[in-house]
């Protein structure tokens, strides 16, 4: 019974998520996308074809009652993300759903662009720090997050980590996906 329950809403997920979700090439269309990487970007770009996993990634919270999902997908040198935050009992219920885009900029700068399902607006973050498998992307004129974090443990796992300012106070969460298989 307990496999059904865990089946059941990723099926329902790729089922139903992909007839009522906005894609991601519609984020960041007005930034070029066939731009020439400089020499200092294109050390990243290879660290991101290493690290940057293909695949969709979840995690369970609260003995199963949440489960929060992010698919990547890439498409030409750009990677695509659909994510989605999920109530599964006592019923099955989308509470948060985004999308995304990893791309190098226009401006020759790796950034990226997120939107979600509670705002038309498009978020931008720019890659600030890359060190291996960490990557860390940041906008200053947003109060949370102002600060994601993608650090790859492996081709299975990996952890985004936000951080920023929500009423006031200092607010951190913490994500760590496996691979669904």
């Amino acid at each position: 019974m307990k496999t059904y329950l865990q089946i059941f809403p990723l099926f329902f997920f790729f089922l139903f998520i992909p007839f009522c979700s906005e894609p991601s090439d519609k984020i960041g269309t007005n930034k070029s996308e066939n731009v020439t990487p400089s020499d200092k970007n294109n050390n990243i770009l290879k660290n991101i074809q290493k690290y940057w996993p293909e695949g969709t990634f979840v995690q369970y919270f609260d003995n199963e009652k949440y489960i929060y999902i992010e698919r990547w997908v890439k498409n030409k040198n750009i990677y695509h993300m659909e994510g989605s935050y999920m109530q599964l009992k006592p019923f099955i219920d989308t509470l948060f759903r985004m999308w995304g885009k990893l791309i190098l900029d226009s401006d020759n700068l790796i950034k990226m662009y997120y939107k979600t399902n509670l705002s038309n607006d498009e978020i931008e973050f720019v890659l600030s720090k890359n060190d291996e498998h960490v990557f860390i992307f940041e906008n200053p004129f947003r109060s949370f997050p102002s600060i994601m974090k993608y650090s790859f443990e492996s081709d299975s796992s990996f952890e985004v980590l936000e951080r920023g300012f929500l009423n006031g106070s200092e607010k951190e969460t913490i994500y760590r996906v496996k691979l669904l298989r």
